[in-house]
């Protein structure tokens, strides 16, 4: 799955499920395994983080204006990917 941030969708809701496929999708392939590889990716997509929490990470669009919160396990400050 590629993403051009640029082009998401003007409904806010679609832009974070399309963010949050694409971090699950680099996950399973093994290329992110801990949170800082999830802040770097939405750097590389550039996205700017506004925010973080122990549990969420809150990003804005520059292009778009659109602003979003990242919610979930894979999200929490201590996720590591753990291989069953």
């Amino acid at each position: 799955m590629t993403i051009n941030t640029h082009r998401l969708a003007s409904d806010w809701r679609q832009g974070r499920g399309y963010i949050h496929t694409y971090i699950c999708e680099k996950i399973a392939s093994s290329t992110v395994g801990n949170r800082y590889g999830i802040l770097m990716i939405l750097h590389e997509l550039g996205l700017e983080i506004t925010g973080q929490t122990i549990d969420s990470v809150s990003v804005i669009n520059p292009q778009t204006g659109n602003r979003f919160t990242l919610r979930g396990k894979i999200y929490h400050e201590n996720w590591t990917r753990t291989v069953s």
